[in-house]
């Protein structure tokens, strides 16, 4: 979709029950989390119209994420009997890589711009951390505490992150230090937000409101942050949302957005009725012949 909400097909042909994409860094490959009565597993296909591969085969694996160097995938898999944190070439050519030995469950694993760490969403208390390979320990709190924290996504220079928080009560797009998470916090949305995404430029952050709503707000990011009031790109309730996890991605000229879509929701609104039985009984005895 571009930036107006007009569709593209990618391949109007290629349908299946997707979870989340991911864009190559070069924007030639897409990653893809397909279900079938198996479980879920990670395909790569060659944009435009090239070929389609199978990367994953054991347990369920999901939310895949590209290396900056766009050799490798990050992802979530059960194949060690619970949700871990995994990593692997995305050509297949080698055996995926455990990235962490822990006894809680990793719920989503994000690599850093400058290759060298990842970002780690535990399951319990969704709480955030840095992983480090090599260093010790390679665990280290992001971002701890009370508040759901998911769907973070770092600026491109490696100073700041974007997340999903709740700490208003409702989720809201918030960005902290990198360096300093302790420092403070800047809010972005005003009226909810969720799957936050920043651009290629840094310069905008693109996130999705209840109202299935695509925004973007201008941001300033180098020694400090700020950030303008969000405008409303377009409205798309047919496309899929993932609430703990960004389902959408951007090409890198930052115009269009990679999105599945599905069937439009058929009600915009919930109504509640009261009464219900006895006013269905009173209709039944009127027409009872």
């Amino acid at each position: 979709m571009d930036r107006t909400g007009a569709e593209f097909p990618l391949d109007s042909a290629w349908k299946g029950r997707f979870g989340t994409v991911a864009l190559s860094p070069d924007g030639t490959r897409v990653a893809v989390t397909v279900a079938s009565p198996e479980g879920e597993n990670i395909w790569i296909k060659q944009l435009p119209a090239g070929p389609l591969s199978r990367l994953t085969t054991d347990g369920s694996n999901t939310r895949p994420k590209w290396t900056p160097d766009g050799r490798r995938i990050a992802f979530v898999s059960t194949r060690s009997g619970r949700y871990a944190a995994w990593i692997q070439r995305f050509d297949g050519s080698a055996k995926p890589e455990l990235l962490l030995v822990d006894s809680r469950k990793a719920n989503e694993v994000l690599p850093t711009p400058d290759g060298r760490s990842y970002i780690l969403r535990m399951v319990v208390g969704w709480d955030l951390f840095t992983l480090t390979p090599g260093a010790n320990p390679p665990l280290k709190p992001l971002l701890v505490g009370p508040s759901v924290s998911s769907g973070a996504d770092v600026s491109p220079d490696g100073r700041w992150f974007a997340y999903t928080g709740k700490e208003s009560g409702r989720s809201e797009i918030y960005v902290r230090r990198f360096d300093d998470p302790g420092a403070g916090r800047t809010q972005v949305s005003i009226d909810g937000g969720e799957e936050p995404r920043w651009s290629h430029s840094g310069r905008e952050i693109f996130f999705r409101s209840p109202r299935a709503e695509m925004l973007v707000a201008d941001v300033s990011a180098g020694a400090t942050f700020s950030t303008r009031t969000p405008r409303v790109l377009f409205r798309k309730p047919s496309a899929a949302i993932d609430n703990n996890h960004r389902a959408y991605d951007l090409s890198t000229d930052d115009r269009r957005f990679l999105m599945i879509t599905g069937k439009e929701a058929a009600v915009d609104n919930l109504v509640l009725v009261t009464n219900w039985f006895t006013e269905l009984k009173a209709r039944s005895a009127g027409t009872k012949r």
